[in-house]
């Protein structure tokens, strides 16, 4: 990412922008603060009581974050096999499997559904419980499906 600065302001404060390599195209002031706040911990601050005048203030505080909460889901495609994978909102990858946008396992195999479903679990744990499920053979996968066998959960 290259980054310059762009315009002065009325007060002669100027605003960062930058230049999204992969995009080309020039990121909105807002994009670019945005940015700067997720990878280094900046925040916005009006640094002079006019709405005119933003800044840049390093945050000295760190407020804790909720942690990420995913979901564990099993799909069952139209040609009967299962597909496995992880997602914040279930019903909403669904929709995107069923647009043909989702996995590319799943888009020659559409309608998929959900058969079954786990969680909320944190990002991490979610992650490894679709890896540990993905490694069930094929008739575990059905038990588990039909609530007849018990996975633990990854520690």
């Amino acid at each position: 990412m290259r980054v310059g600065m762009k315009g002065i302001g009325e007060h002669g404060a100027t605003r960062p922008v930058g230049l999204c390599s992969s995009q080309s195209r020039w990121w909105s002031e807002h994009d670019f603060l945005a940015k700067i706040q997720m990878v280094v911990g900046w925040s916005r601050v009006n640094t002079r009581g006019g709405p005119e005048l933003v800044g840049l203030q390093k945050i000295t505080q760190f407020e804790s974050m909720p942690a990420k909460r995913a979901f564990v889901y099993i799909l069952r495609c139209a040609d009967r096999t299962f597909y496995i994978g992880t997602a914040k909102n279930v019903q909403l990858r669904l929709a995107v499997h069923n647009a043909g946008k989702g996995a590319k396992y799943t888009r020659p195999r559409l309608p998929v559904r959900v058969v079954w479903q786990e969680g909320p679990l944190s990002l991490t744990r979610a992650l490894q419980r679709e890896y540990q499920l993905k490694q069930l053979t094929r008739p575990q996968k059905q038990a588990l499906i039909r609530g007849r066998l018990k996975v633990p959960r990854p520690r």
